[in-house]
């Protein structure tokens, strides 16, 4: 998808201007962080999380009793709909990062059940380590053989994809086999390949070194855990208060655990979005093109004839946009 900047001037009373930033700041934008806290704590976001969507039509139901809700009331009905939409688009693209986080996490958990110290592996299948990294080179051999594609690609393609091949299909097959074989020095010969990217490594493993690996796949780990348990989609805090809040709590008491702890910290950390939320209209029949006297293109709002809010809604239409488009060169 590709996007168009443009240059735009909002043509409008003082008045007007005052109402549009009344209903988008103190009454919008709230509504879509009320929406983006709903969906969190909707029965079934669990079910949605594992589908990986969020459905459009179950926000519009969370998003319809809150019309007659004092904070959020007499909004225009494309003010609703694009909270809705707001809120819908957030999700996908929040639930598209977890799926990455979940992957990662799944994936450096699924490494770490499986690699062991040299030393393990030699205790485990009753072997010496070169018997293991024997055994290695013939596992590693047969994969090759079993997907020749890979060797018949010139020199300098094959040499670009040697990280990808040893860490995406040579990967999985590697896991794969050792969910299959039930020999221990098998199993122990595909856990030095997965422990040494896929290679054979002949050198002395050096216990502090591995160690240090293991220590850093486990805070990783933590991280991730961290991540899935606490990153929500928090919505925008234009005044403040969310902030004020956190820093009270972090001062007043301890943290319960570490995802506590790395929550608040990801908080206050976190650069603050004060920045109001826009208006999506996903549709062309809200909104009426045409070309003033000076031959600039203008968009002004359609009004409707039910429009909830009354006067300050049915003021909306008054608004118009001046474009001035600048031409890219090259």
């Amino acid at each position: 998808m590709s996007f168009i900047t443009v240059q735009c001037r909002l043509v409008a009373s003082e008045e007007i201007r005052q109402q549009l930033w009344h209903l988008m700041a103190d009454k919008n934008t709230p509504l879509v962080n009320k929406l983006l806290k709903s969906v969190s704590q909707h029965d079934d976001f669990e079910v949605w999380q594992r589908n990986g969507t969020v459905p459009d039509k179950s926000v519009r139901e969370l998003c319809n009793p809150l019309k007659v809700h004092p904070q959020f009331e007499e909004q225009p009905g494309r003010f609703y709909t694009s909270a809705s939409l707001i809120v819908t688009y957030t999700y996908q693209s929040w639930l598209e990062l977890q799926r990455k986080r979940r992957r990662s996490l799944d994936g450096r958990q699924r490494w770490l059940n499986v690699v062991k110290s040299d030393a393990e592996l030699v205790q485990m299948s009753g072997c010496n380590i070169h018997t293991i990294q024997n055994k290695a080179k013939e596992i590693l051999a047969q994969l090759n053989v079993q997907s020749p594609g890979a060797q018949n690609q010139p020199k300098q393609k094959r040499k670009k994809k040697q990280n990808s091949k040893a860490n995406g299909d040579l990967m999985s097959a590697l896991f794969q086999a050792y969910e299959t074989v039930d020999d221990a020095l098998s199993r122990c010969a595909i856990a030095h390949l997965l422990k040494n990217d896929c290679q054979v490594c002949e050198q002395e493993e050096d216990p502090e070194a591995f160690a240090q690996r293991i220590h850093g796949k486990q805070r990783r780990i933590k991280e991730l855990e961290a991540q899935l348990a606490s990153r929500l989609p928090k919505g925008r805090d234009l005044t403040g208060e969310e902030f004020l809040e956190v820093l009270s709590t972090a001062t007043a008491k301890v943290p319960d655990d570490t995802i506590e702890q790395m929550l608040w910290q990801a908080k206050l950390l976190a650069k603050p979005a004060t920045l109001l939320y826009p208006i999506i209209f996903g549709s062309q029949t809200d909104l009426r093109w045409s070309t003033n006297e000076k031959g600039r293109i203008c968009v002004a709002f359609k009004a409707r004839e039910q429009t909830r809010g009354g006067t300050l809604a049915s003021k909306l239409p008054h608004l118009t946009l001046l474009f001035r488009y600048s031409a890219l060169e090259g």
